[in-house]
């Protein structure tokens, strides 16, 4: 009998993990409609023993000497540990370009390894999907693969390492659907269902998870798409700021084409403006 960790509300609802389950394996080309409907909508793992996605072209070139040419002078951040005996995971970073990063690789240096970078932030707020050096690979690739339409890409990262002895990244779980494509070496999945997370050793205590497993611990409350709460209020306030500028600009050239009740038409602009920055202020306080 197993027995549970710690009690939460769990309203998962897609495919569970069963004892010895097999997961399945695609060895011919599968259609856009038959991936969602056997698994994306159902929540379900799959395994592909080739890279069947005719928009991604990165097997076939992506050589160290490649990714100097198109991506090397990039600057990166590098995670890094003490010794071959150390572990990932502690925070330790270096900043180097992309071509230095690749010298160490190529020296069998296994010390060093590229993982997720800091995406850059646009003037709306948002984040950007891809950083250097994967921004530079964009050409080789769809951000949204022709095979997985049905779905909005939140981040597209670059995995490199190097490993002497077998090496594990530890028992996590991402916040987002993931397609890994392995492009060299060998790498093993063991998956748990989220239906299961309540018999788990995590670290934090589990709220909620809700209906797509997205997993949420206490006091760090999200909407089921991974979106902070006071993230999505500020982003729909920088929204209502950029129409009320837009509003702005056209009321003030309506006061100098001396159109009829302009002048209350600015007045009520500039008002508008004024509100919603105030307001802008205060989401920027609770964001902080």
């Amino acid at each position: 009998m197993r027995e549970k960790r710690q009690r939460s509300v769990n309203e998962y609802d897609g495919h569970q993990l069963s004892e010895g389950e097999q997961i399945d394996v695609i060895e011919a080309p599968i259609t856009e409609k038959g991936m969602w409907e056997k698994y994306i909508a159902k929540r379900k793992p799959v395994l592909f023993r080739q890279i069947f996605l005719d928009d991604f072209t990165g097997h076939l070139k992506w050589t160290n000497d490649y990714f100097r040419q198109i991506a090397g002078d990039d600057k990166i951040e590098v995670e890094y540990r003490e010794s071959s005996t150390d572990r990932f995971g502690l925070g330790k970073h270096k900043t180097m370009t992309f071509s230095e990063f690749l010298d160490k690789i190529e020296a069998k240096e296994d010390i060093w390894y590229l993982t997720t970078q800091n995406l850059p932030i646009n003037s709306t707020g948002q984040a950007a999907i891809t950083a250097p050096p994967t921004s530079r690979l964009t050409c080789d690739f769809a951000v949204r693969p022709s095979l997985l339409r049905s779905l909005v890409p939140m981040s597209v990262n670059l995995w490199f390492g190097l490993s002497k002895t077998l090496a594990t990244s530890g028992l996590h779980h991402d916040f987002h659907d993931n397609l890994y494509v392995l492009l060299r070496g060998e790498k093993k999945f063991k998956l748990f269902s989220p239906s299961d997370a309540e018999y788990m050793y995590t670290r934090g205590k589990i709220a909620t998870v809700h209906p797509n497993g997205r997993i949420n611990f206490v006091d760090q409350p999200t909407h089921a798409d991974g979106a902070e709460l006071e993230a999505e209020a500020a982003q729909r306030v920088v929204l209502e700021k950029m129409e009320a500028e837009r509003e702005l600009a056209l009321a003030e050239a309506a006061v100098a084409a001396g159109e009829p009740n302009a002048d209350e038409r600015l007045a009520k602009a500039e008002l508008n403006l004024e509100t919603i920055l105030d307001r802008v202020l205060e989401a920027d306080d609770d964001w902080e």
